[in-house]
């Protein structure tokens, strides 16, 4: 499908084999700025015609079962799986170590022998709505004027994003405390570019040993008459919105739904209401257990800074 420019058609096993009917899936532009994404420079094959981009994505099961990659070499599709026919492990199959070397040894047999093989994205790219932009490594925004470190990317104009993340924004720093401060003063504050990154990303990011320090904390002069403190709002990541939830009277005990709340970097705790009803105290990204009552209930959670966002959710009750 992503080869053919965003239409899937039924594969023919056999041939003569009828065609079925095209079914298109993504946009052109949509399809080509994936397999542009699946390359790089350290992956190709060398044709009669020249080097030729390989365009792959490996994957591994849960418990090393299978090893797989698939992509594109020219005008074909390759896919590879590793594995044992029983269905038993084995720590060695994992698709970048097992199955890539062994796709890239069959695109670069196709290469040799299978005549001109030429790169069809290149030719597939024109003319499609498509162009190079410049934005921040690090949130892929358009916005690079806070960013340090850009890149240049593929883009598809009224498609891609435009709205900036917010990640990067210039807060006051009292240069004799070290603390935010609430206002400029002369002499005393300092301005500083500063990495909001949500609860749930910075949670991504110690896992993969990348610390991400929170802003400092507002100077005591700020405290609660300063109102809200700018920033965004808490962000709910379950119960999702739309869906209805279920719970059986049978057993009330495991009809509990999680509420899991994702933060700006400078919040340390959330706080959850029904209305006005309190629920409890939770840590952002982490779950709060919560037994609903039936019906429709309006969900509330503020964080600690007093931002807050509100959501509906549908609870059905099932005997």
């Amino acid at each position: 499908m992503l080869a053919n420019k965003g239409v899937w058609r039924h594969p023919r096993l056999y041939e003569g084999e009828a065609a079925g009917s095209a079914v298109p899936l993504l946009s052109p532009e949509a399809a080509v700025v994936t397999l542009r994404m699946l390359e790089d420079d350290a992956h190709f094959v060398r044709s009669k015609e020249g080097p030729v981009p390989l365009r792959f994505k490996t994957g591994t099961s849960n418990g090393f079962r299978d090893a797989w990659t698939a992509g594109v070499v020219g005008p074909y599709v390759l896919v590879v799986w590793v594995g044992n026919f029983d269905n038993t492990p084995n720590p060695l199959l994992v698709g970048g170590d097992v199955a890539a070397p062994l796709f890239t040894d069959i695109a670069q047999a196709l290469a040799s022998d299978a005549g001109p093989l030429d790169d069809l994205v290149p030719v597939q790219q024109e003319g499609l709505n498509i162009t190079r932009e410049t934005v921040c490594t690090a949130t892929g925004d358009l916005d690079v004027s806070l960013c340090g470190d850009t890149t240049e990317t593929w883009y598809i104009p009224g498609r891609s994003p435009t709205r900036s993340s917010g990640v990067f924004r210039t807060i006051l720093i009292d240069a004799e405390t070290g603390l935010r401060a609430c206002r400029p003063v002369p002499g005393r504050t300092e301005e500083r570019v500063w990495e909001f990154w949500p609860s749930d990303l910075q949670a991504l990011f110690l896992r993969a040993g990348v610390v991400k320090p929170p802003p400092p904390p507002f100077s005591p002069e700020c405290g609660p008459e300063a109102g809200v403190q700018p920033g965004r709002p808490p962000r709910i990541i379950t119960p999702k919105d739309g869906v209805v939830y279920q719970r059986r009277l049978s057993d009330p005990e495991r009809s509990g739904i999680p509420l899991v709340a994702s933060t700006d970097a400078d919040a340390s705790a959330v706080f959850w209401f029904v209305k006005d009803r309190f629920i409890g105290r939770g840590v952002p990204g982490e779950p709060l257990v919560w037994h609903p009552g039936d019906g429709a209930q309006m969900l509330r959670v503020v964080d600690n800074l007093g931002r807050a966002v509100m959501q509906k959710i549908v609870v059905r009750t099932l005997p």
